[in-house]
């Protein structure tokens, strides 16, 4: 893992009655409530396709709701030093945007670094440091809408307009 972090040890928020006895460095994600919010417009065309047989459709893909899922990625190593070093290292190999699995964006921002564990006044037989820091995900769920392309039109009854010179009417 780019944080210095083994992946063995990047797992699930611990029970509190267990963390003590866990590995050191380690890299603990919690998920907070995603936040969503509907939001109907229109995102974009879809490209159509090549050959004049296959075009029988205009897609149009829709935006229906905006969501953010926060996290928090709480780092816990025994010293200080490391701690500064792999929170550096975590914060710069989160990307700034990605895609979703149904190939939407996904932004991604750290919002805050909250560090614990360096001002204990009683002598700690096991230190722990540990920075907090909270993550953003925006991204939006999408739906794809087909509506097919008029290709021909026929008049069965046409209009006769009153009052328009060189018309039969």
């Amino acid at each position: 893992m780019a944080a210095g972090v083994p992946e063995a040890n990047v797992m699930a928020e611990p029970d509190k009655q267990r963390s003590a006895i866990m590995p050191k460095p380690r890299l603990e994600i919690a998920w907070l409530p995603e936040e969503l919010s509907r939001d109907r417009r229109r995102l974009a065309q879809l490209p159509r396709p090549t050959s004049k047989d296959d075009d029988t459709h205009c897609r149009i893909r829709w935006v229906v709701y905006r969501r953010t899922l926060r996290g928090r990625l709480t780092l816990r190593t025994s010293d200080g030093d490391s701690l500064d070093t792999m929170s550096r290292a975590l914060l710069l190999a989160l990307p700034k945007q990605v895609a979703d699995a149904d190939n939407n964006l996904v932004t991604i921002r750290a919002d805050k670094a909250v560090l614990g564990g360096f001002l204990n006044r009683i002598a700690d037989p096991l230190p722990e440091r540990s920075c907090a820091i909270h993550v953003a995900f925006a991204g939006t769920l999408c739906r794809d809408e087909s509506t097919p392309w008029i290709k021909q039109v026929t008049f069965n009854d046409p209009v006769i307009l009153k009052g328009v010179p060189n018309h039969d009417g």
